[in-house]
């Protein structure tokens, strides 16, 4: 008969399909794991083959997706009611020990999700009400880039020789944000990443892509007026560097339509978070290979 069975790793909660077995050499039942279904925040009953559909285990699914989002609720605010305040108080120390801390006992993904981004939105929220200043919201901000740049240099793993990923954004795009997000994704699957920050102009960008010779550039955009921008530098990057992978992404592409005149450019019409999930880890750098294509 199969079950659902849960297993907690470093602040997340991963879901397995099993079922008992007879193990004749032991003379007992032992687990057979039928399938791995992934983390169990993003379980849908829809990732179950049919057959193992019944009422048991939906049941079961529905149980633990409610104690999961519960348990990761009460303890992330514990973690993010004093960050918050340390990046509104602009307690810089503060906010990097206590980062520092959480990724430690529960992973960068942990802090990334359920802490910094938290922070974010409630910001962002507390700057559209007028209870924030500009100068209070850039301070803020601020900070969490800081944190969000050291976790990302502290992963390593193989990042050192894997495949190298440019990160920019294009000329007139001043949100640099998502590229801390992306870079830190990114590495945990062990791809180098060269993070060009802010605003550059169209043809600095192409010549530092030409000198690198990255396997793949991820162009960020967050403002929709900046997508003509970014198609520009897409397609002089997809001309000066055909063996690359070329990709558009962020909050100013989702839903949009793909172009035939950008051939060869891939758009993430969905979240980043969600595209580069769909990444193979980084390929080791024996030839020249990049990336998986989807």
């Amino acid at each position: 008969m199969a079950f659902l069975r849960v297993k907690r790793s470093r602040g997340r909660s991963y879901a397995y399909l099993v079922e008992n077995a007879w193990d004749p050499s032991r003379q007992q039942p032992r687990q057979k794991v039928i399938r791995y279904l992934g983390r169990l925040d993003g379980l849908r009953a829809e990732q179950l083959p049919v057959r193992y559909r019944t009422a048991p285990i939906l049941r079961a699914i529905e149980r633990y997706v409610h104690e999961d989002r519960r348990s990761r609720s009460g303890r992330a605010a514990n973690h993010l009611d004093p960050f918050l305040r340390a990046i509104l108080e602009g307690d810089r120390p503060s906010a990097l020990r206590l980062a520092r801390r959480v990724s430690h006992e529960a992973g960068p993904e942990y802090l990334r999700e359920e802490v910094v981004k938290a922070a974010l939105y409630e910001v962002g929220e507390r700057w559209a009400d007028g209870k924030l200043t500009v100068s209070q919201e850039h301070l803020a901000t601020g900070i969490v880039a800081q944190v969000l740049s050291e976790v990302n240099a502290r992963i390593r793993s193989r990042a050192e020789s894997g495949s190298v990923v440019l990160l920019c954004v294009p000329e007139g795009e001043e949100h640099t944000m998502p590229l801390l997000f992306a870079e830190g994704l990114l590495r945990r699957k062990g791809f180098q990443t060269h993070n060009l920050g802010g605003s550059a102009p169209t043809g600095e960008v192409v010549a530092y892509a030409a000198q690198t010779d990255p396997a793949a550039v991820l162009i960020s955009v967050t403002e929709p007026q900046r997508l003509g921008r970014a198609r520009t530098l897409a397609a002089a990057l997809r001309e000066r560097l055909p063996r690359a992978r070329v990709v558009i992404g962020g909050q100013g592409t989702q839903g949009a339509a793909p172009r035939s005149d950008l051939r060869g450019v891939e758009v993430a019409v969905d979240s980043m978070e969600s595209y580069l999930g769909s990444w193979s880890p980084a390929p080791t750098p024996t030839g020249r290979s990049g990336p998986p294509r989807r």
